[in-house]
Parts: C-alpha cells; sequence; structure tokens
C-alpha cells in the first residue's frame, strides 16, 4: 500500500473504527493530502461550521441544520427572521434583516408563526430600509395585504409574499425593482400596520432572498 492508500485508510478507520466516545467525536479532525476522498460510513454529523473548497459530491441524504451558503455568481441565500411579539401597537417591526453586497432581493415571505390578537381593523406590510420600518425603499407600501377583512384576530399560516414584479393585492408584497439591489451591505425591515387597533400577542416570520451578482468573499 502506497503513502496515500495507508492515509486513507488512516482516515477511514478513525471514522469507521470503534472510537464513538462523546469526547472523540467532539475532537475528530480528518488531515489529507489533496486528492484525498473521505466515506463516511453510516452517516457524518457535523455540528459547527463546515468550509469546502473546491468540489464537494454528496451522495445519499443530508440534513443541514442552520442553511447552507452559496457564493458563487447566480447562486440565490435565504435569510429568515423570527420576529415576537413585543408591546401593544399598531405597528410591529421586524428585527434587521441582514442583505449581503451585491446582491438582488429577489423574493420575500411574510408569514405568521403564533395567531396574532389585535383590537380590530386590517393589516398590511411595508417593507424600507429605515429601522422603524417607515419608507417603502423595498416594496410598495400596501395597507391590507396580509388581512383584507377587519378583524381581530390573523391566523398561524396567513402570509404575504412577493417577488420582483408581483403586483399589489391580497396575499401579495410588490417588490420594487428599483429598490433591491445594494452594491454595499445593508439592513431591510418588514413592518406590519394596523388601520385602526394595536396588536396585542403573536409571532411572524421574514424569509428573504438574496441573488449573488459578484462572488462573495
Amino acid at each position: 500500500m502506497d503513502r496515500r492508500g495507508e492515509e486513507n485508510a488512516r482516515i477511514l478507520s478513525v471514522i469507521t473504527g470503534s472510537q464513538h466516545d462523546s469526547e472523540h467525536q467532539k475532537n475528530l479532525k480528518v488531515v489529507g493530502s489533496a486528492g484525498n476522498t473521505i466515506h463516511a460510513m453510516g452517516g457524518l454529523n457535523i455540528n459547527q461550521n463546515l468550509a469546502v473548497t473546491g468540489t464537494a459530491s454528496l451522495t445519499g441524504a443530508a440534513t443541514l441544520v442552520g442553511g447552507l451558503t452559496d457564493k458563487s455568481i447566480g447562486a440565490k441565500n435565504k435569510v429568515v427572521v423570527d420576529v415576537p411579539f413585543g408591546s401593544a401597537a399598531t405597528t410591529w417591526v421586524s428585527g434587521a434583516i441582514a442583505q449581503p453586497a451585491n446582491t438582488i432581493l429577489t423574493e420575500l415571505t411574510v408569514i405568521v408563526t403564533t395567531a396574532i390578537a389585535q383590537a380590530s381593523g386590517k393589516v398590511g406590510t411595508n417593507v424600507g430600509t429605515a429601522a422603524d420600518g417607515t419608507g417603502a425603499t423595498i416594496a410598495a407600501a400596501d395597507d391590507d395585504n396580509l388581512l383584507a377583512v377587519a378583524g381581530t384576530a390573523v391566523a398561524v399560516g396567513t402570509h404575504a409574499n412577493g417577488h420582483i414584479g408581483t403586483a399589489a393585492g391580497t396575499g401579495s408584497i410588490a417588490l420594487l425593482a428599483s429598490g433591491g439591489y445594494s452594491a454595499s451591505a445593508r439592513n431591510i425591515y418588514l413592518r406590519l400596520s394596523n388601520d385602526s387597533g394595536n396588536f396585542t400577542a403573536g409571532a411572524f416570520r421574514v424569509i428573504a432572498e438574496f441573488k449573488n451578482i459578484e462572488a462573495q468573499a
């Protein structure tokens, strides 16, 4: 067996051998020369960051927790922000939604994850770069796209979604073609607004999709 073959055999013996105690798994490091192929028999769990330089091939199923970022030109990546209830008010603003430099916002979704309670009224959205959610610089303001008929609750699963060019209307977020691109990293914010009463409970989630115009660092 040549040196590379011995090295591969050593790596395989570490991954597939009898040493399965938690301390060993926590500190497992695989180091090999260029060109090695590593096989994990029975599955490979990765609980921290995994950096791959070059091409990676996966045969079979993989479970990924926390998301995978593709930094290549043209790739699309999602940013998810969960927004818990804060205090009673007629407006409710998401946390910062981080947009990477040299990307275009191509899709935006807001969905109710815990039923929203409110005094009454219709519910709409506004998307901009101001931290208080004002200024319709990213999507046209809409006063009833999330809840078009006045009521005291917005059910779990109620959502509004938009791509570039989506027309305004119930269930839609009208993204502005002129507002989605940013050459530098920035934060955007989505604001819910009620036209006649305070929000009093609930939670919602924002999912934003950004497309790389340049390769990401």
